[in-house]
């Protein structure tokens, strides 16, 4: 039974798919988790069982009148189970029947497969044979308890969820972060404290929860990346974008992600504001800061470096090889210019008359 061995051990994401596609198209994902984490687990936890039982015999696991199924290792799987989904409110029914179609998905891996005629047949049996036994100790654990031993463990059940939830809720409405969960008709579904001071203006944490009346609306702001988003395949997706708040104008990272919900149960997206007012102040002030500074340096020429100059004349030569006169020069690569005087050295040397009578 290697080869069957091998199957299972390699098909962990095949197996899950193929489970949740038998349980959304009969409708028993309404009452199941949303995470794929859960549905992996459950595959984890039969794959491993089931794998053990073919390492230790090819024969299918049949069963006698005299077995007893609270010892079985394999009876023991569908045991646990039992108590996880009795304690979830999860009638025998409605497990017995979801237990046929992960039975199922088994079966469509070993068709699939494309083994010979004969090895398929052995291997549909030892699936067959290896759920019976499952569902044999799940009956086994559910008629133990009486009505009102199912009763207790039911209500102690439900003020663990009901903890559970009043946990989460208080994590929801105390994150900083505002966080908007949006239906597919662009309509506010839930959101959270944050949120709500953001839109609203309500200061009380929970009352949007608690609220007698829930209040659905659109976004007050017209987004055209949600309805991109909505009508696109993309997980998540995020953009800057100021936007009009009970606080003023504010400026936000914003992010869109999609619901992670396998069982279609919850359709819709969240979009989580990440306020950047103050970066964006920042970086507009800096902005402005370069401008100024850039405007200012461009009204300024220095001369720098070593100028050729005559010892004679003064003329300085420039890029291209040619003397200019001092004055050019400096006039073509600063912002001065010049007036002409006469120092009174030169006045002497050069007009000794004049000089002489004044």
């Amino acid at each position: 039974m290697r080869r069957l061995y091998d199957l299972i051990a390699t098909h962990e994401d095949w197996l899950m798919n193929r489970v949740l596609y038998h349980a959304r198209l009969r409708n028993y994902t309404k009452y199941t988790s949303t995470l794929a984490e859960a549905w992996r687990m459950s595959i984890q936890g039969l794959s491993e069982s089931l794998m053990r039982a073919v390492k230790e015999s090819d024969e299918p696991p049949d069963f006698g009148p005299d077995d007893d199924f609270t010892k079985d290792p394999i009876a023991s799987f569908g045991i646990i189970e039992a108590q996880r989904h009795r304690s979830r409110g999860i009638t025998l029914s409605m497990f017995l029947g979801l237990m046929k179609y992960y039975k199922q998905g088994y079966i469509d891996l070993v068709v699939q497969a494309g083994f010979d005629s004969e090895y398929e047949e052995h291997c549909r049996l030892f699936i067959e044979r290896f759920f019976d036994r499952i569902e044999i100790g799940f009956i086994v654990e559910w008629s133990t308890l009486s009505e009102d031993e199912k009763m207790i463990k039911l209500q102690s059940s439900n003020r663990t969820i009901t903890n559970e939830k009043n946990k989460y809720l208080t994590i929801f409405e105390s994150a900083p972060t505002p966080v908007i969960f949006l239906n597919t008709e662009d309509i506010i579904d839930n959101l959270n404290h944050a949120a709500a001071t953001l839109i609203r203006g309500i200061e009380t944490p929970g009352s949007t929860y608690y609220a007698e009346k829930k209040i659905q609306e659109p976004l007050p702001w017209k987004i055209d990346e949600v309805t991109t988003f909505f009508s696109g395949n993309e997980m998540e997706y995020a953009f800057e974008r100021a936007l009009e708040t009970k606080k003023g104008v504010r400026y936000f990272q914003v992010k869109l992600k999609r619901m992670l919900d396998v069982s279609q149960k919850f359709s819709g997206i969240a979009l989580i504001l990440n306020d950047i007012t103050e970066r964006k102040q920042a970086e507009e002030e800096r902005e402005r800061l370069i401008l100024e500074l850039k405007e200012a340096l461009s009204k300024v020429k220095l001369l720098s470096g070593l100028l050729p100059i005559c010892a004679s004349c003064k003329k300085i030569r420039n890029d291209n090889g040619y003397w200019e006169q001092m004055e050019m020069y400096v006039r073509d690569h600063s912002e001065a210019d010049f007036s002409h005087g006469i120092c009174p050295e030169c006045a002497q040397k050069l007009y000794p008359e004049f000089y002489k009578k004044k």
